[in-house]
């Protein structure tokens, strides 16, 4: 029984006989088919550890948010400033957006 409030741990699937028995934490698991829980809320979370501030409705808006602010945080910590602006330089003056950049390194 789930208290109200509290995250449910994995859902597992299962696939017949076997010793090992897939799991997953993934929000779309918990839509209450097959025995699983249903979902009253949703929260943010991150492998880090993070948990986002605010549950919100099944509706994805709130908990989306929350992501992409973690996000930025994370970006920001990994990427030094100078790193972040000669590559935006270095975009502006080869005249490429962020996706034909990316496709460039890419097939090298």
């Amino acid at each position: 029984m789930q208290v109200a409030g509290t995250e449910p741990g994995p859902v597992y699937f299962d696939v017949g006989s076997g010793p090992d028995m897939p799991s997953t934490t993934h929000w779309s698991a918990y839509d209450g088919r097959s025995r699983r829980p249903r979902a009253e809320a949703l929260r943010a979370v991150c492998a880090c550890g993070w948990r986002g501030p605010a549950q919100a409705d099944v509706d994805l808006t709130g908990p989306l948010a929350d992501w992409t602010a973690h996000l930025s945080v994370v970006r920001a910590a990994a990427v030094p400033p100078s790193c972040q602006d000669r590559r935006a330089t270095d975009r502006h003056r080869h005249g490429l957006t962020p996706r034909r950049a990316a496709r460039r390194r890419h097939a090298r």
